[in-house]
This record gives structure tokens, C-alpha cells and sequence, in this order.
């Protein structure tokens, strides 16, 4: 099921969507927050491709999220994802990027320099990561019982920000 480097485009995309579908479906049974979350996002997943290198990435890699978040706070209709992607290694990563009219934009250098590339994520409110970097900037990271987990993160900041609506 996973993908190879050896497969056709057509043929990588269609196995790491299917492997990134697999890796959402698993976590139904995770810890509580991470569960909410998947509940959440349920029927709001969507797919995107890349065949060809996109170019610099004006980001730092290994900072995926903060990459972008810090797009997606600079407007020009840059909206944020996180999810699934699946490069080279054929493996689904946790991973955020972005979107503006439709179109994926990777701002994670090492991302970007990938030939292939499949990703499935859910959008997120800028309004709910503001909670979540804010968090982090002046507290650390958010307690919910889960180590180093984007989705648990972005779980909190969901229900910090209802808790003061």
C-alpha cells in the first residue's frame, strides 16, 4: 500500500492517499482529543498533488507549522492546512502548508524541493491557530495529554477558544 519512488505520478498519488486515509482512520482510536478532532474534521479532508518541485520555500525546514502560520498570517489569501503528507519516503508525515485560490503552497523548504508529493488535510481557522501561537509564545506547549501532536494542538486551541467566545 505504501508508494515508491518507482511508481508512475497517477499511481504514487492514488497509494499515498490511500496510506494517508489509513493513518486518519487510526486515529479514531487515539487519545480523546485527538478523536475530537478527526470528528471535527470529518468531510472537511481534502486532497492536493504536486509532480514537479515547487521552487524556494520561503520557510525553515523542520517548522512546517510555524511556516505555515506565519504565511497564512501574512494575508494575500493564504489559507492554513495540516494533515497528511506523503513524499518520498512514502510514509504519511504530519504536516501543515498552505492554499490560496485553490492552489497548494508549500512553505517548508525540503518540502518544496520534492518532486512528488501528495497531501490530504483539513483547513484551519486562523482565528483558532492565533489561540494556539499564542499559547505557545507566552505559556509553552498546551496540556491535553498528548506529546507533540499538531492535530491534539490545534484540538485545544479549538475548544480554548469556544471556552471564551
Amino acid at each position: 500500500m505504501w508508494p515508491t519512488a518507482m511508481s508512475s505520478d497517477a499511481d504514487f498519488h492514488a497509494q499515498a492517499l490511500a496510506s494517508a486515509k489509513m493513518v486518519v482512520s487510526m486515529m479514531e482510536g487515539h487519545h480523546t482529543v485527538v478523536r475530537a478532532f478527526v470528528e471535527w474534521a470529518a468531510g472537511r479532508w481534502e486532497h492536493f498533488t504536486r509532480d514537479a518541485a515547487g521552487g524556494a520555500a520561503p520557510g525553515v525546514n523542520r517548522k512546517a507549522f510555524h511556516n505555515a502560520y506565519e504565511m497564512a498570517r501574512g494575508g494575500r489569501g493564504m489559507k492554513y492546512y495540516i494533515g497528511y503528507a506523503v513524499g518520498w519516503v512514502g510514509l504519511p508525515q504530519q504536516h501543515a502548508w498552505n492554499v490560496r485560490g485553490g492552489e497548494l503552497v508549500e512553505p517548508t523548504p525540503c518540502w518544496a524541493e520534492m518532486d512528488r508529493v501528495t497531501y490530504y488535510g483539513v483547513e484551519v481557522p486562523l482565528e483558532v491557530l492565533d489561540v494556539l501561537y499564542e499559547h505557545y509564545r507566552t505559556k509553552g506547549a498546551p496540556e491535553h495529554g498528548v506529546t507533540n501532536d499538531a492535530f491534539a494542538d490545534v484540538q485545544w486551541a479549538r475548544a480554548e477558544r469556544a471556552a471564551y467566545r
